[in-house]
Formats: C-alpha cells, structure tokens, sequence
C-alpha cells in the first residue's frame, strides 16, 4: 500500500533506519574516486511511474494500463533507459531525484544503470511521501548514508530527505525538495513554497547551531527562480556570495555563478518562458573562502546546467520530455527524457 512507507537503502546500514535492498549477486561497493571527490547531481525526472496502477491512490491513473497516456511496461522501460543513459554519463556519486513513484523504480533505476551503463549505484533512500499525485523526492548513491531524516513540509506536499553521509572521515548533509508546483491560485501556491521553505531553513539552521562547519548542500526543484521572493527570504539562499561570507546561517546559491542565459532548467510552453526552477545551495563552509571551513570545498569550475544538446527539443531547445506534447491541433508523443534539466556539482576534500 502507498501509505506504509519505506526506506531504503544498502550494504549493512542499521536496521532501525534502512531496509536491505542490493540483489544476492551484487557488485562490490564501489571505491571513492582517486582524488576523494564526490559529484552530486540533482534532477526532476517528470513522472517516473512504473507501469502497474496503485490501488491505494488515484494519482497514478493516467500512468496505468489504460491511462490517458496509454503507460504500459515499454514505455516505462524505454524512459527508464532514457534517465539512465543521462545519469550513466553524468556519473554522480550522490544523485537527487523528484517525481520518483517508488522505491520499484529506483531499484529498476539501478539495475539498468549496473547493467548497461556499468554505474553501479547500490544505495536506494526513499519513503512514501504524503503528495496527492504519488510521486516522492528519492536519491540513488554509492556512497553510504549514516542517517535519514525526512522533513515533514505539510499536507499534500512533497517530504524532503535530510540524509548524512561521511566519505572518508568527511560529514556532509543532503536535503533534496520539491516544492509546490505554479499550478491553480498563485499566492496559495507560493503560499505553500514559503512554508515549505521555512521547514527546511529550520532544519539546515538547528544542524549549523550544532556544527557552523558543516557541509550542507540543499538542492532540488523549488518551482521559483532563484530571485524570488521565497528562496531569498524565506529559504534563505542568496545570490550573493558576500552575504553568506560575511555570517548567518544563509545559503549560497551555485546558479548565481552561472550567466543568466546558462541558470535556466524548465520552460513554461504557454509563457514562452525559461526559469531557473532546480539548483543547489550550498553553507557557507563549502565556500573557497568560507569560515569554519568544512572539510569539503566547492569546485565552482564544475557547477552546471546539464542542457547537452541531446536533451533539448527543437525549435524551442526547451527540455525534451517523454509524454505528448501538444502544439495547437498538433499531437506528438516524445521520447526524450524530463521537463526538467539536470544541475551537477563536485565537492573536493579541502
């Protein structure tokens, strides 16, 4: 059932926190990068269903057999395919994802990306989540998680993980969001964002009372661009890399290093619109010059928009998604990949 949450992950994490989930014949744990890197990627993989109907919601209709999107198992396979051939190449070590069914697909997520791509990534963290729709902030990683949290952001909406990780004596936080989407009323709608904002601001806040050098990361799609009113005042990330520097408990934000044409990952069709919805904020000790440094350090070299030529549709060059499209009278299926770009990062041993 939908409701009787789970989590997920692998290789002798403890029993109260995680469940079990690497096949009998899996691979050995994968081995950090030669420099100790880590690569984190984030990315909304638009309505990564599997293919059966869940009895327990009505979320996922449209994406069962008989759904207005004809979804069966082929099409599920073939976008799956689509996610991994991405991901295969981006080859995080630590990777978020939005809009993820369940835990079924991660696991299929992860076979096909052992499989074919030779990426092996064999933790799975994820918990059902309280969103009408059915879809759930996940991550896929090689590196162990130590702790999970999920922070609740309200009803109907999206829980964030909150997941430690220590890679080689080195803390680092991950909280992946997926706030409420522009649909419907928009000031309900944003109304929801800043409350969603606020939990998880409280959350980065109490880990940086306790630890001022720790390494946070907070990323994800937060359907406003990062100059709105609500990841700057209620979030907080600033766009501003002497705010964060200066002191407090604010957030940078790694797309404010990007040019303004090179920040943008979602396009409104309707508007004709590009904003900047995913991105990555990171504490002020993963900054070069940040006091108390943490002990990663943020390569800025390496913070992009993964918009390759392969993932944009054409004319428009918007993200090439895998459902219909519509244009007018016109219908066309694609086979692309998200609505979403991905954004990628590496962290360094400092």
């Amino acid at each position: 059932m939908r409701r009787f949450w789970t989590t997920v992950a692998a290789l002798a994490l403890a029993a109260a926190a995680f469940g079990a989930d690497v096949p009998a014949d899996a691979p050995p744990e994968p081995e950090l990068r030669p420099d100790g890197s880590l690569v984190i990627a984030q990315w909304n993989v638009e309505n990564l269903y599997d293919f059966e109907d869940d009895l327990a919601t009505t979320g996922d209709d449209a994406f069962s057999p008989g759904g207005w999107f004809g979804w069966n198992e082929a099409l599920y396979r073939r976008k799956l395919t689509n996610i991994a051939e991405i991901v295969g190449g981006l080859k995080p070590d630590i990777l978020c994802l939005e809009e993820v069914e369940n835990s079924r697909v991660l696991r299929d997520l992860r076979e096909i990306l052992t499989n074919v791509f030779d990426w092996w990534m064999p933790y799975v963290v994820h918990r059902e989540s309280h969103d009408p729709r059915g879809l759930d902030c996940a991550m896929l990683s090689r590196v162990k998680p130590t702790k999970a949290k999920w922070i609740y952001t309200g009803p109907a909406l999206h829980e964030s993980p909150c997941i430690d990780f220590v890679v080689d004596g080195r803390p680092l936080l991950v909280i992946a969001n997926h706030w409420k989407s522009r649909t419907g009323n928009s000031k309900i709608s944003a109304a929801k964002r800043e409350v969603q904002a606020d939990k998880v601001r409280g959350e980065y806040r109490k880990r940086l009372a306790a630890d001022a050098a720790l390494a946070i990361l907070v990323t994800g799609d937060f359907n406003d661009r990062m100059t709105d009113r609500v990841p700057l005042e209620c979030g907080p990330f600033r766009t501003n890399q002497t705010e964060v520097l200066e002191g407090g408990d604010s957030l940078f934000c790694l797309s404010a290093l990007l040019p303004e044409g090179a920040r943008d990952t979602f396009y409104f069709t309707s508007s004709k619109s590009w904003f900047s919805f995913d991105t990555m904020n990171v504490s002020r000790g993963l900054l070069p010059d940040g006091l108390p440094a943490s002990p990663w350090v943020v390569d800025f070299a390496s913070y992009r928009v993964v918009d390759d030529e392969k993932l944009r549709l054409p004319p428009s060059g918007m993200p090439y998604p895998f459902r219909e499209v519509r244009s007018g009278k016109e219908r066309q299926f694609h086979y692309g990949y998200s609505d979403h770009f991905p954004v990628i990062v590496t962290l360094r041993p400092r």
